[in-house]
């Protein structure tokens, strides 16, 4: 063989990995010109479930450039927030609902997504199910899922960093929510199993204790974050919801209920310090930095 070919394979390796090391560098001194560019003032505004993503974002935008000052406000409703907006006392939102009049005058960019997996064994008897299987899932009363042949009666384990089991379903609420429902559900413990003798969601319970269950127990499901769901161990697999697949793309589409999408919605005639921030907010480089909060940049793939 030839020698000048074994002598490239062998530096392959450090070829590849001086490749990856030069990419960084790059994505670095991107963001590091990028948050230099910015300075001034600025308000920002976003829905109560996108508040670590804005709130992560002032942080390190403040600590790269001190000459700039970040205000982030959690305003309670849509509405308030796109008068902040209409008014000029919010320089840009996050917002997960866009109103369709407005968007003559703002510019919409799907920005973040964030959502949850059902998991389950690996061999359990069905790949996917309805909207209305997981809601009775939630409230104990799953009733026999698969085939005739096939059947099985699941129960859930809801990891605590999670939310109360009422809001599951409609996403975005932590497990210490005080809002009505999470308050009502807390009181009641709607969390059942639906099956003598099984794991209670209401004890303790990680996101690693719930899975180890379901990789033992054909009949466990448990939730999972989204942006993990690459990195599931063997033995379970996720879930389908009424045909739509648990990833980013059908998250963003709208076909997949578990999941929220991010828009960042800046006004039309924004000025140059605004649209500089605008990119900054868009730079791949810090929204990889949010994943560890449940967020994943919406052009970044797909989960499992």
């Amino acid at each position: 063989m030839n020698n000048a070919f074994l002598k490239l394979c062998a530096l392959l390796p450090f070829l590849v990995f001086s490749i990856a090391i030069s990419a960084g560098n790059d994505a670095e001194k991107e963001w590091k010109e990028m948050t230099s560019r910015l300075d001034g003032q600025f308000t920002l505004v976003c829905v109560k479930e996108a508040a670590p993503a804005l709130e992560a974002f002032a942080a390190e935008i403040c600590a790269a450039n001190p000459a700039i000052r970040l205000k982030i406000q959690v305003l309670p409703s849509e509405q308030e927030l796109w008068q902040a907006l209409e008014s000029g006392r919010a320089a840009l939102a996050l917002s997960d609902s866009p109103k369709p009049e407005l968007l003559r005058t703002f510019t919409t960019t799907p920005l973040l997504v964030k959502g949850l997996t059902i998991v389950v064994n690996d061999v359990s008897p069905t790949n996917g199910i309805t909207l209305s299987q997981f809601k009775n899932l939630l409230t104990g009363r799953p009733g026999k899922w698969g085939s005739a042949s096939k059947e099985w009666r699941p129960y859930i384990i809801i990891p605590d960093e999670f939310k109360a089991p009422e809001a599951a379903a409609t996403f975005g609420h932590s497990a210490s929510c005080d809002c009505d429902a999470c308050q009502k559900a807390r009181r009641k413990k709607e969390f059942r199993t639906g099956q003598t003798g099984s794991p209670s969601p209401e004890l303790a319970m990680s996101k690693e204790r719930a899975l180890s269950i379901v990789i033992q127990d054909v009949s466990a499901a448990t939730l999972y974050d989204i942006t993990e769901a690459d990195g599931l161990p063997k033995g379970v697999k996720s879930l389908t919801i009424d045909g739509a697949k648990p990833d980013f793309s059908s998250i963003v589409a709208g076909s997949y209920p578990l999941g929220q999408v991010f828009f960042m919605v800046v006004p039309q005639n924004a000025d140059e310090k605004t649209r500089n921030l605008a990119k900054a907010l868009n730079c791949e480089t810090f929204l990889k930095t949010l994943q560890p909060l449940g967020f994943a940049h919406s052009q970044s793939g797909n989960g499992k």
